[in-house]
């Protein structure tokens, strides 16, 4: 199997649009005024159980795709990740001040705001890559991985610096990186050998239905964010981060099988479009603010399928947006 196929960008491209749709809700992080009185019981679920795989999985291919390099490389080819940070830091809390005045901290400075955070841990996790010893064997950093993960959260550490996320979302770049491509090639070989109709079928809409059941059972979990993200408030979230780790993986794991189902992704608009996540990542926040806003014109409370119709024309626009030339070439 290629390194980089035209299905791993078309999952990209899916979790694009769950960031999208999840972060409806989580817009005073960016912008802390006219925000919605409300969300129906639907949306909520849903970004619920978006956030039980959609970063994990994103986390995962992003360490299947980082390569090991010495630490001079590794830097050369990763401080555009710290450059990006420092420039859309400085635009995001600038337009915090302007919308929202209020008094400027310290913390506020070295804290991500919104979804930067990934930035920052991405550009962590890689040099971290480039100070493991070659010698150390993947299966004891997947378990120092794992310990550094539980252990975050009993660290008062928020979102200063990006660090709690750079523990807790760790084991998932760490296994993308040593197990990534052993695993692409397992659910390869699974697909591969499915049985002949309707077996096969059946199959396939098993794997769809254990997905959807999973995720609807664990968009029930009221600590839904506070389990990957937080220091633990109880004892009781630290076992939750420990069921956590096994359903995000499950999930993410399935979602990939599901996309292998489709064997030809070539020429598919969806994996073109998924070729350049980082330019709707780093741009969606303020597309889908405008949107938000002029929903917010008819409605104070948004939907469910206001909030598909939000996502939709979010989509739509950074697609329409990403033919600029100009725009990704300032994003270099």
């Amino acid at each position: 199997m290629a390194l980089r196929d035209k299905k791993l960008d078309a999952t990209k491209m899916f979790l694009i649009v769950l960031v999208v749709f999840g972060h409806i809700p989580l817009l005073e992080g960016l912008i802390p005024i006219r925000q919605p009185h409300g969300y129906d019981a639907l949306t909520w679920l849903t970004v619920h159980g978006i956030y039980a795989f959609h970063m994990p999985l994103f986390v995962f291919l992003s360490g299947l795709f980082s390569r090991k390099k010495s630490f001079q490389e590794q830097w050369n080819s990763s401080k555009k990740l710290l450059r990006l940070f420092m420039v859309f830091q400085i635009v995001d809390l600038t337009l915090s001040h302007i919308f929202a005045p209020h008094p400027f901290s310290l913390r506020e400075f070295v804290s991500p705001c919104f979804a930067l955070w990934y930035l920052l841990c991405l550009f962590y996790w890689r040099m971290l890559l480039s100070a493991i010893p070659s010698s150390c064997k993947p299966e004891w950093v997947m378990c120092v991985s794992v310990v550094a993960c539980l252990a975050i959260g009993f660290v008062p550490v928020g979102n200063e610096f990006g660090l709690h996320r750079f523990f807790s979302f760790m084991p998932y770049f760490m296994f993308g990186h040593y197990y990534g491509q052993k695993m692409l090639q397992a659910i390869d070989n699974k697909v591969i050998n499915l049985p002949p109709p309707p077996y096969a079928k059946t199959q396939k809409l098993s794997l769809c239905l254990a997905f959807m059941v999973v995720m609807a059972v664990v968009s029930f979990n009221t600590h839904w964010l506070d389990v990957i993200i937080l220091p633990y408030s109880s004892y009781k979230v630290f076992f939750l981060r420990i069921v956590y780790l096994c359903y995000s993986m499950f999930l993410s794991v399935a979602a990939i099988a599901i996309f292998d189902f489709k064997r030809n992704w070539e020429n598919n608009i969806v994996a073109k479009a998924g070729s350049d996540t980082l330019f709707y990542y780093l741009m969606h926040p303020y597309i889908l603010f405008v949107f938000v806003q002029v929903d917010m014109l008819f409605n104070d409370v948004i939907s469910f399928i206001e909030a598909v119709c939000i996502t939709s024309a979010t989509i739509i626009t950074l697609y329409l947006l990403g033919k600029i030339k100009i725009l990704h070439s300032i994003l270099k």
